[in-house]
């Protein structure tokens, strides 16, 4: 669960400082990635399968959004968090 929680703060962290280069050392080369929504709508919305499709993911996202709040996990909280992997 430690491990976990690690990667979850690391994640935040990084978000929060807009710390791309950070958050791609998190993920695979070959992922299943679903963002839910409106795809006509919202150009980030939809599937990613590939490490070079999250980092144009993140390109787009943060182009066209401002951040609000970002913030890592206290030591007694939760994060529900769904990875599914076929390794």
């Amino acid at each position: 669960m430690r491990a976990t929680r690690v990667i979850v703060n690391i994640f935040l962290e990084s978000l929060k400082w807009r710390d791309k280069e950070r958050i791609m050392r998190l993920f695979a080369d070959r992922i299943r990635w679903y963002i839910p929504g409106n795809k006509d709508a919202t150009e980030w919305i939809g599937y990613q399968t590939t490490k070079g499709e999250v980092e144009a993911y993140f390109d787009l996202l943060w182009s066209a959004i401002k951040p609000i709040f970002a913030d890592t996990l206290p030591e007694d909280s939760y994060a529900v968090l769904r990875a599914l992997s076929t390794e």
